[in-house]
């Protein structure tokens, strides 16, 4: 296996030895384009897109203020450090030269608002467990700098006005709050706001749930400051800019010309839309066919829903490829007497983006039974390079459809809970108003279309292009990463997203273990989804890549020595 540092710029990290970059500064694995987040003066990026229109600083230089990256985690708010040299209060990272005061990040779970603890350390402790980083004892705080920590001050009548334009009440502000991160089950440390869960906790690596680490574009949090600003959070209108952004956005990024008036704005997530569809426009007195394996919520959602789940399962092809089955479907279709077809488009948690002649057939097939198809579309902003997502919509065979999206895993804002539906037809657009009305929702959300309206903008295509070419580098680097562990585990190449697919039936897993993926957690601390959650076979599971390259590191390291330990390995 290469060594850490070898591994993590395998793996997407360009860090330099010691967790810094070349200048001496923290630097985080996070860069994009610099034609699209370059700050004011063409010096240095801003790890996660800050616009430089938006919160430039008063000298015009690197970051946010100054020297050092913000790690992914300053908003466009604006906001100057105390020393004005970038970061939170020193050139990078939270309260120094990077992580927490020394050298390398903190993997967003330092508190940039405490103060050193004892002199002469910074950070919580004084000491941080950062794969391939310095300890925080790198650089000393003084009282003075711990003292100001919590604050960001403005250095000049530029700085003042760029927070008062990002809503600041005065010429101080409270320090942003470090980028936070979930795991699933451990309770957060003291240091993160509430309701937080950091992907990585006491010792443990959650990389089972489905978003990135990766900060979303800064329009995004613009436009809620900005919406915040009013101080009235009332009730709302739908967004009729919101429609026409939604038409433009399918226009430009998948050659799909949709009518605004089929477009209906959602005040809660896909799987929520998902069940309002099916309870409304399906019928769930005969059957409802999935593709598996499948992302679990949907199987969840259709039997929620009171119908009667029905698998029709796709084809494994060379190198653990899936594909659809048009014929099984059909077959399917005249068996059961199903009139409902849920497709996942790309699929999760398999990474196929389904081709033109896929989906055709499969519409003919639903076109023969009369099915309505409720296509989930969220991973369709994420599809690698050399590949193309055709939206359902584009290939039915009849209007007999609803297509689900959202912004929230193409920009990573799944936490606002909104979505969108387009209808094939407007009885069913129709319905599904009337629906949401009864559920005691109405159309459009107060923050979410805000935020949606402002990222589905050609001002964010190149943000979008970049980061799905730095997605599709880390997974393909993680997948190929597992297959030279000293038992190989094989996973479907990913086209589309940022989970994998991973078989592990060469692990000797006991029978009387019931669920792959606890057996893992139990011995390497690395947490993942076991495959049956997702209709599938035992023995499989699915990660997600899309985190810290160092953070994947270590969880690579931990998996290579369990796999070497395992009876019979050692003596390979």
């Amino acid at each position: 296996m290469p060594d850490d540092h070898a591994r993590a710029e395998a793996l997407g990290g360009m860090v330099a030895p010691g967790g810094m970059g070349a200048s001496g500064r923290a630097d985080a694995p996070r860069r994009v384009d610099a034609s699209v987040c370059v700050d004011a003066s063409g010096q240095g990026d801003a790890l996660g897109g800050v616009d430089a229109s938006v919160c430039v600083d008063a000298s015009g230089h690197g970051g946010v203020s100054g020297h050092g990256d913000a790690l992914g985690c300053v908003d466009a708010s604006g906001g100057a450090d105390a020393s004005g040299h970038g970061g939170v209060s020193g050139h990078g990272g939270v309260s120094g030269h990077g992580g927490v005061s020394g050298h390398g990040d903190a993997l967003g779970g330092v508190d940039a608002s405490g103060g050193a603890d004892a002199p002469g350390h910074g950070g919580v402790s004084g000491r941080v467990d950062v794969p391939g980083c310095a300890d925080a004892s790198a650089r000393a705080d003084s009282p003075r700098r711990a003292a100001r920590r919590g604050t960001v001050r403005p250095r000049t009548r530029a700085a003042s006005r760029a927070l008062g334009r990002a809503g600041s009440p005065g010429a101080v502000v409270p320090a942003a709050a470090p980028r936070a991160v979930r795991h699933h089950e451990f309770p957060p440390p003291s240091h993160l706001p509430a309701g937080a869960r950091p992907r990585r906790s006491g010792g443990l690596i959650g990389l089972d749930i489905a978003d990135m680490d990766f900060a979303a574009h800064p329009l995004a949090s613009a436009a809620a400051h900005l919406r915040a600003r009013t101080g009235t959070m009332r009730y709302t209108l739908a967004s009729e800019a919101l429609r026409d952004r939604i038409a433009g956005w399918y226009a430009d990024r998948h050659a799909w010309q949709v009518r605004r008036d089929a477009v209906l704005l959602l005040p809660f997530g896909v799987k929520t839309a998902l069940r309002l569809a099916l309870e409304t426009c399906a019928d769930l007195t005969r059957p409802v066919l999935v593709c598996t394996p499948v992302y679990g919520g949907i199987l969840k959602v259709v039997r929620a829903a009171g119908a009667e789940l029905r698998p029709v399962a796709l084809t494994v092809g060379a190198g653990l490829r899936h594909v659809l089955d048009p014929q099984a479907l059909d077959r399917a279709f005249r068996e059961t007497g199903a009139r409902t077809l849920v497709l996942c488009s790309p699929h999760n948690p398999v990474g196929r983006v389904w081709h033109a002649d896929e989906l055709t057939e499969v519409a003919r097939a639903a076109h023969r039974a009369g099915a309505l198809v409720l296509s989930d579309e969220v991973h369709s902003d994420l599809v690698h390079p050399g590949h193309r997502h055709i939206p359902w919509g584009a290939v039915a065979a009849d209007p007999d459809w609803i297509v689900l999206h959202s912004v929230g895993k193409t920009f990573n804002t799944s936490g606002l809970q909104t979505c969108f539906a387009v209808t094939g037809t407007a009885r069913h657009r129709a319905a599904l108003l009337r629906a949401l009305g009864s559920w005691g929702y109405y159309e459009g959300s107060y923050f979410g279309d805000a935020v949606a309206e402002a990222l589905l903008s050609p001002a964010t295509h190149a943000w979008l292009d970049a980061r799905v070419v730095r997605v599709a580098g880390v997974t393909a680097a993680v997948r190929d990463a597992l297959a030279a562990l000293p038992v190989p585990l094989r996973s479907s190449p990913p086209e589309a997203g940022f989970l994998l697919w991973v078989d592990a039936r060469a692990l000797p897993v006991p029978a009387t273990e019931p669920d792959l993926a606890t057996w893992v957690h139990r011995r390497t601390g690395v947490r993942m989804l076991d495959g049956t959650r997702f209709g599938g076979e035992p023995g499989m599971l699915r990660l997600n890549c899309a985190t810290d390259a160092r953070l994947l590191a270590e969880a690579l390291r931990r998996l290579t020595r369990f796999a070497g330990r395992l009876p019979g390995v050692a003596a390979r």
